[in-house]
């Protein structure tokens, strides 16, 4: 049977995934389409977002980790990934927006420098939100581009008599470019950020349900509990619902059940710990049959937690479960 399909962490366009979604809309009829967080993106943010994470903050984290007070030769010269060191990936980093927008502003003259700001901030949002105003101008218009063209598709799901269901990630709610500009977690209020997904949508498609709460879809055979992004960031209580043997609980959500499981050693934010901690108390509460997660973005398999089968997607997957 074919009666559900998650799509996982779309971040703007994917032009295999968006292949491949359409020719299910032509030759399958999904009972529910469950797009599990992260529509939002461009890109230039995939990308910058790797060069950022992969080529510098998490190795200068890691360093920093176990060696507080490095030297500027320990930093520079610190392996990263693929033979590079964190000179190789700042360097990378700052061409990378170079091109992305020229600007007269010369490089660091010591790229040191360069790599104890970035390992300053709190997140991807708080360096991206720093960037200057026409780089992250240009990645606004191709956000709202990208989330047009991805709505377009769940509208061909809805013609066709699917349910569209969105459980928001941390990109529907807030994206890169919804910090203040700080090196602290100061997020924009909604009604002053550049893109709203939630809003953008409304106006587009109302047929699409958008998830923002923990809440829960009832079939005849299952209740999807559906747990949002924010709500995994601090302690939230169980939805309420009328269970009986007959039916399975599948907890569906965008943050993660266990990092390590999926990305091993990588330091986590404090804000990645805490979801560790919540939704590892959810589904210890909970004990649904199955879980469905996202987020993590890097190739990664199936696990279990605490003997509960739990089913993970990675950057543009898609995948029909049955349960």
């Amino acid at each position: 049977m074919e009666d559900y399909l998650f799509v996982s962490d779309i971040h703007g366009r994917s032009p295999e995934l968006e292949a491949s979604l359409l020719e299910i809309v032509q030759n399958k009829n999904p009972k529910i389409v469950f797009f599990i967080g992260d529509i939002v993106g461009t890109d230039l943010l995939n990308e910058l977002q790797k060069l950022f994470y992969n080529g510098v903050y998490n190795h200068i984290k890691k360093l920093l980790q176990t060696n507080p007070n490095p030297t500027d030769e320990e930093i520079l010269y610190f392996p990263t990934e693929n033979e590079k060191t964190l000179a190789n990936g700042a360097i990378d980093l700052w061409n990378f927006l170079d091109n992305l927008y020229y600007s007269e502003t010369d490089p660091p003259l010591y790229m040191v420098d360069y790599i104890r700001e970035l390992a300053q901030y709190t997140h991807f949002g708080n360096f991206v939100s720093n960037l200057p105003k026409e780089i992250r101008n240009i990645l606004r218009k191709d956000m709202e581009i990208n989330a047009k063209a991805i709505i377009d598709l769940m509208t061909k799901f809805t013609n066709h008599g699917s349910l569209v269901a969105i459980i928001e990630g941390n990109w529907d709610n807030c994206t890169p470019l919804d910090f203040y500009p700080t090196t602290e977690h100061n997020v924009i209020p909604i009604q002053k950020r550049p893109f709203f997904f939630k809003s953008f949508l409304k106006s587009k498609n109302s047929k699409v349900l958008y998830f923002d709460t923990v809440s829960t879809i009832e079939t005849e055979n299952e209740i999807f509990v559906i747990w949002p992004f924010n709500d995994a960031i601090i302690p939230i209580q169980i939805p309420k619902f009328k269970h009986d043997e007959t039916r399975k609980i599948i907890l569906v959500s965008h943050g993660h059940i266990n990092w390590h499981a999926v990305k091993g050693d990588t330091p986590m934010t404090s804000e990645n710990q805490n979801i560790q901690i919540n939704m590892g108390t959810t589904v210890h509460d909970l004990k649904p049959n199955t879980v469905i997660h996202g987020h993590l973005h890097i190739p990664g398999n199936d696990y279990s937690f605490e003997n509960i089968p739990v089913k993970y997607l990675p950057l543009h997957t898609f995948r029909f479960i049955e349960f």
